[in-house]
């Protein structure tokens, strides 16, 4: 059984999710979504405290919108997992990701 790489969206309105777990569902392969975040934190001037309070609430809020997201289009005999990656290179983030651990990789294109 193979496995499919799924970058999440920022907005609803993008396609990834729903079409690599479509793609997935017909190929038989298990899905791990990731999505990320990341605001320059260290620029604001807060306490580290505050920072980690911050960085923690962000990553929790995209999860969460992930996760409604992935619910809604999902199989219900799909193995998905979710990550959510606080992380500024997005591109070197998923090369190093997807070297030898999955078959495929589905993102919305950029133009």
């Amino acid at each position: 059984m193979g496995k499919i790489l799924i970058i999440a969206d920022i907005k609803d309105s993008c396609i990834a999710t729903p079409r690599g777990l479509q793609l997935a569902h017909k190929l038989g392969h298990s899905v791990e979504v990731v999505a990320f975040t990341y605001v320059p934190l260290g620029r604001m001037k807060i306490s580290a405290e505050e920072r980690a309070t911050t960085k923690k609430r962000l990553l929790e809020i995209r999860e969460q919108v992930v996760r409604e997201r992935i619910d809604k289009f999902k199989q219900a005999d799909q193995k998905i997992s979710l990550k959510v990656v606080w992380e500024k290179d997005i591109a070197n983030w998923i090369v190093k990701r997807s070297a030898k651990a999955f078959d495929m990789v589905v993102k919305t294109g950029r133009r």
